[in-house]
């Protein structure tokens, strides 16, 4: 016997004789009560009396079982609590509950009216649904019941050179429960319908066709991909997953087969995809190869947000378009040294005139959004005055707008679309050589002049040209940085930091200039009052960019010369 031992044997022992001793004096305590002719079973000894009694259970062993009742209370409320959750929206009528037993996984399930009485539940209205009980080999746990909520099939559409998966542009006909839909995805948002509109199986309907004219520009579309997806959804949360059994069909034959478990999206992009174009063939030093791969890019970006900016749910579109449009632009001056000089100021003419379509609509969006923001800064008081002044900016914004969808469903837009193509493809060169490294140092050199012509106090049109060279030779940096590498990507990241400070600065100066416009012609006291605050901060604005900026040109000035000399 070990120490441990003997220690519990003399505690044992000396509770056992505290008892006894308690006993004895409880027995001669009644014999004396009840005399001598009574309570013959208090004459037994002591001995015999305690071993009749039957031992107090230790004190660790009760605790234990007070807490397993405990845990079982806990266990209990909690499952009553999932009872009484009230079941999802317009799945009232029955329950479902599966118990799987036995390493065969078999499934009974039984179906109770949702007026059936149940114990536990309130009133017998609210049902168990969706649990399943799983039990194998001998541990369960709970978990949801999937249940078969549509079956639908999806017929994917493209160009035949496979423009829309190349822009991130989703199109489809959805057959579900004998409703033909066509849906558009863009690349905004992928996985979202940003459009749809009932229609045949014949083309798109006239909606989807004049939302997708860019993409379309006269070619005809071809099916891609058909897919029937069965869909499961899980009892529960709204938020709950889903599970989609996806056939991938080639007519009436199923050719592949997959599962998706996620998001309720529509799981044929996953066969479709996104295509990338191939690199133009050509010398890495010389600077047309580059110049083709860059024109293509913007015009698959122009192509890729062109609907987007049709539809107009969300200014990024636009915002994108409009970057692709100056980019590509900007691309084209960069070379002019290696193109026919009448064919490129063409060109350059043709998206001058769509960029000045797209930024006066740009313009505005960038001041509401500034003027939106300065709500919640001001006092309640100036509320309503603020209101006036973004329902004028609205109205200017819906006017723009209505130009700028204009001319994007204009014979000159699309002409400008093809001919854009056209440069990727076959940029009309004037037969000189010259590397890109040589053209962005051009551009890095004349940027140079203009900071160095910079005074203590430039005007607001030296810092707006400055950024404007800025920009050039930021674009020229990106014409080159497949060929430099790492010296040419941090010219353009400090390109960039000195564009977004510049740019803040001349997005001040607009909005400035467009409040003291907005009151000159309003006789309301209180809306000049909060435009005279927005414009005093618009200063503020001006003055936190003009303290930031020498520091920025000086690093992009230390990367140009590391990058270009």
């Amino acid at each position: 016997m070990d120490g441990r031992t003997g220690k519990a044997g003399t505690a044992s022992n000396r509770h056992r004789k505290r008892r006894l001793g308690r006993l004895t004096k409880a027995a001669d305590y009644a014999a004396a009560a009840a005399g001598s002719g009574g309570g013959s079973e208090l004459g037994e000894s002591p001995e015999a009396v305690l071993d009749s009694v039957e031992p107090l259970p230790d004190v660790q062993t009760a605790e234990r079982r007070v807490a397993r009742r405990q845990r079982r209370e806990r266990l209990a409320r909690r499952q009553q609590e999932r009872l009484e959750m009230p079941p999802p929206p317009g799945n009232e009528p029955d329950v479902r509950f599966a118990g799987t037993v036995g390493d065969d996984r078999e499934t009974h399930q039984s179906e109770v009216s949702a007026a059936t009485r149940s114990d536990g539940l309130p009133n017998g209205e609210r049902m168990v649904k969706g649990w399943t009980q799983l039990a194998v080999r001998g541990r369960g746990h709970l978990v949801y019941d999937r249940r078969v909520s549509s079956v639908f099939t999806s017929t994917y559409h493209d160009t035949p050179d496979g423009r829309f998966a190349r822009a991130g542009v989703a199109l489809r006909r959805r057959v579900e429960n004998g409703l033909s839909i066509w849906e558009v995805e863009l690349p905004e948002a992928p996985g979202e319908v940003a459009f749809s509109e009932p229609g045949g199986p014949a083309e798109p309907p006239p909606l989807v066709a004049d939302l997708l004219r860019g993409l379309l520009h006269e070619r005809e579309l071809v099916e891609v991909a058909t897919l029937q997806t069965r869909r499961s959804e899980e009892d529960g949360p709204a938020d709950a997953e889903v599970h989609d059994e996806v056939e991938v069909l080639d007519g009436r034959r199923v050719v592949d087969r997959f599962d998706v478990d996620g998001e309720p999206q529509d799981p044929g992009l996953l066969v479709v995809g996104r295509r990338k174009r191939g690199k133009a063939p050509g010398d890495k030093r010389s600077a047309l190869p580059h110049l083709q791969t860059m024109i293509r890019r913007q015009y698959d970006e122009i192509l890729a947000h062109d609907p987007g900016t049709r539809l107009g749910s969300d200014p990024e579109s636009l915002h994108k378009l409009r970057v692709a449009v100056r980019r590509l632009r900007a691309f084209l001056r960069v070379s002019r040294p290696i193109l026919d000089r009448e064919w490129t100021d063409e060109l350059r003419a043709e998206l001058k005139w769509l960029g000045r379509a797209l930024g006066a609509v740009r313009d505005r969006d960038v001041l509401l959004i500034h003027i939106r923001a300065q709500a919640e800064t001001l006092p309640s008081s100036d509320t309503a005055a603020l209101g006036l002044i973004v329902e004028g900016f609205e109205r200017e914004r819906e006017a723009a707008r209505a130009e700028m969808l204009e001319a994007m469903s204009s014979p000159r837009y699309l002409e400008l679309l093809g001919r854009i193509e056209i440069a990727g493809e076959a940029p009309r060169w004037n037969g000189v050589r010259r590397s890109v490294r040589k053209l962005a140092g051009r551009e890095f050199r004349k940027l140079e002049r203009a900071i160095k012509a910079l005074g203590a106090e430039p005007s607001d049109a030296e810092l707006h040209g400055v950024r404007i060279r800025g920009k050039r030779a930021r674009y020229a940096g990106e014409l080159a940085e497949a060929s430099v590498g790492k010296k040419a990507r941090r010219f353009v990241a400090r390109a960039k930091r000195v564009q977004d400070v510049l740019g803040d600065h001349q997005d001040a100066v607009v909005a400035d200039e467009r409040l003291r416009e907005l009151v000159l012609f309003q006789s309301n006291p209180q809306l000049a009052l909060v435009a005279g605050r927005l414009i005093e901060r618009q200063r503020e604005r001006m003055l936190r960019a003009r303290a930031e900026a020498p520091r920025t040109l000086r690093q992009l000035r230390r990367a140009g010369r590391k990058a270009w000399r």
